[in-house]
């Protein structure tokens, strides 16, 4: 089964996506996991794509072509998976086009999720981390049974100019979308 969940930051995509993941043992490709880890490892990728987080944008689409591309040749792909935020735009659709063609693959399904604006910040400010695991938690949705995973240390709370740069995310992709 090969899924694709698409709609703004904050929306629910990946909360939905681990579900299916676990219960039909797919994998669930995030993009923004992805770059997240990226970012971690502080690889060229990586680094480049927070340059453009850190400035509340999208990251361009070549960027997340070659980090999709890429994830879609790990064995654990070949009995599906669900992608999570991709495609966005018309180029990475043409691009995930052809790469579906050249692995003989096709989609089976594309779910759109929506919110209002007002929500999703609601949402996005709401979320909390462990610094340990890396897992995301949110106040009133997903409120962890303990503080952090090993119950050490306390969550991290994205900062205002986090949940900002990330409303401006919200916003740029509203508007996209209403571009087309």
């Amino acid at each position: 089964m090969r899924l694709i969940f698409l709609g703004p930051p904050g929306v629910g995509k990946g909360t939905q996506a681990e579900k299916l993941s676990k219960e039909y043992r797919i994998p669930h490709i995030a993009t923004g996991d992805m770059l997240r880890t990226a970012m971690a490892k502080k690889t060229p990728v990586g680094m480049e794509a927070k340059s453009y987080i850190d400035a509340g944008k999208l990251v361009p689409d070549d960027v997340i072509i070659n980090l999709v591309a890429e994830r879609l040749k790990e064995p654990d792909t070949s009995a599906g998976y669900i992608l999570d935020g991709f495609p966005r735009t018309i180029k990475q659709a043409e691009a995930l086009s052809k790469i579906l063609k050249e692995n003989h693959q096709g989609i089976d399904r594309v779910l759109y999720f929506d919110l209002n604006e007002e929500e999703l910040v609601k949402r996005i400010a709401g979320r909390r981390s462990c610094p340990a695991c890396q897992k995301v938690y949110h106040t009133a949705f997903n409120p962890p049974l303990r503080r952090g995973s090993a119950a050490v240390e306390p969550l991290w709370f994205r900062e205002r100019t986090i949940v900002l740069k990330q409303s401006k995310r919200v916003s740029s992709y509203i508007g996209m979308r209403r571009r087309r």
